[in-house]
């Protein structure tokens, strides 16, 4: 995950060169990081704030952007969408140009903004997975796969495991009953009807702590497979209730918001057989985290 956002980084910096020569002022590119830095979003934010700042610092020393340094701009949106508009006119007000949001529902918020001003909005992971189509979102700017890409992924391997015949395969989707849960629903319901599997929604309502119910609908429904939108915290209550309802660990298949945090409070012995559907390779040999730990903090 940070190395996603180093990456993501890396990508606009020809487009800051470009776009930034009229939107920017003086000796300074602004990025605006608009996260959720105290609410569902803290299993991750800090580490990719800290990766940009980290990939800044090391353009900075090389130069920056066409000769301008680079200032990332950081501000907490709490995964609310007034606040995540509150924060966009702000830090527009301040000369940010490109802004991310790490949230579906303040992405979907702010999106309308972007578009009637012309600043550029990055989706890394999150967003609307429709936003892809450059020609009718032309200032928002999808990093790696969206919601929909993922779960379009998901159904390939159940179906590469079925061997190619999805008929009578039982899929479960259990997902947070807001925004971010919601966007992949339209794939996942255009595939079941093409595919011919069997597929049944599992809403569950915010924050997700309490799952019991959910999980003893879904043990009832016996499926082949499980695909879940969870993410922090609830992935360790979906383990307990997957356990308590004797659904194999081995069914599951979360969506990228599962890391080993999640495994450590779950226990590895209990997680075995969890599948995530991953979007960045892990560990620290990237040949730009190697420069990053160099050059940045000479390790």
């Amino acid at each position: 995950m940070k190395r996603s956002l180093l990456s993501t980084l890396a990508g606009l910096a020809l487009l800051a060169g470009t776009a930034g020569a009229q939107a920017q002022t003086g000796n300074t590119i602004k990025f605006g990081l608009c996260y959720d830095l105290s609410k569902a979003y803290t299993f991750v934010t800090p580490q990719i704030v800290q990766a940009a700042k980290d990939y800044a610092t090391l353009l900075n020393a090389k130069g920056g952007i066409e000769g301008k340094q680079i200032e990332i701009v950081v501000q907490d949106h709490g995964n609310e969408p007034q606040r995540g508009i509150e924060c966009y006119e702000k830090l527009k007000r301040e000369g940010v140009m490109i802004f991310d949001y790490l949230s579906t529902p303040v992405s979907r918020a702010v999106l309308p903004r972007h578009m009637a001003d012309g600043n550029v909005m990055l989706q890394s992971f999150v967003g609307r997975g429709d936003a892809v189509d450059g020609d009718v979102f032309k200032w928002v700017f999808p990093i790696g796969p969206t919601y929909w890409g993922q779960m379009a992924n998901n159904i390939q391997y159940i179906k590469n495991q079925s061997k190619g015949n999805m008929k009578g395969v039982k899929v479960a989707f259990i997902y947070p009953d807001y925004a971010f849960g919601q966007e992949p629903i339209p794939v996942l319901k255009t595939l079941a009807a093409k595919e011919g599997f069997d597929l049944q929604l599992f809403p569950n309502p915010m924050p997700g702590r309490d799952q019991a119910a959910v999980w003893t609908q879904i043990r009832r429904f016996n499926p082949d497979h499980v695909i879940t939108w969870n993410l922090s915290a609830m992935h360790v209550v979906a383990a307990r209730e997957m356990k308590r309802n004797g659904i194999a660990m081995d069914k599951l298949i979360s969506v990228n918001w599962f890391n080993e945090v999640d495994i450590r409070n779950i226990g590895a012995d209990e997680a075995k057989g969890m599948k995530r559907g991953t979007n960045v390779v892990g560990g620290k040999d990237h040949p730009l985290m190697q420069q990053i730990q160099k050059e940045v903090y000479g390790a």
